[in-house]
């Protein structure tokens, strides 16, 4: 499957209209094998889509709770057919409430942070026909 490499995340905080909030940059490079760019032409179609959680990390356990999951919405990476493998560099920014990021309550206790990456293939994906529900 496809390899994520050079992942960094960067954390400003910033207030807007007198509100405290955080600019959260992820950057990461996502790398795809010559099999998987095949994959994305006919018969199979497939797309690479991407998904990025913020998380708390509380130690010693690690990774805890899923802070923000859907404040990045998911998307399709362009992947395209040809020899070799194909590095494709992300850059994902959004702006969060600082109090979305509070993992830990206390005042003056820090919040530790880390975002997960994912890269998800999909092999099959179509729409119904529409359907049009009278108002």
């Amino acid at each position: 499957m496809a390899q994520i490499t050079n992942q960094t995340l960067t954390l400003t905080p910033f207030v807007e209209g007198g509100v405290a909030k955080v600019n959260i940059q992820v950057t990461y490079d996502a790398v795809f094998s010559v099999s998987e760019r095949a994959l994305t032409t006919p018969p199979f179609n497939w797309k690479f889509l991407e998904t990025i959680q913020v998380v708390g990390v509380d130690l010693p356990l690690g990774t805890g709770e899923i802070l923000l999951e859907k404040v990045l919405p998911v998307q399709e990476i362009p992947v395209t057919a040809g020899p070799g493998s194909l590095t494709v560099t992300r850059i994902r920014t959004v702006k969060a409430l600082r109090t979305l990021l509070q993992e830990d309550p206390a005042p003056g206790d820090a919040d530790e942070i880390r975002c997960h990456i994912q890269i998800l293939p999909v092999s099959a994906s179509e729409f119904t026909p529409q359907q049009v529900l009278a108002g």
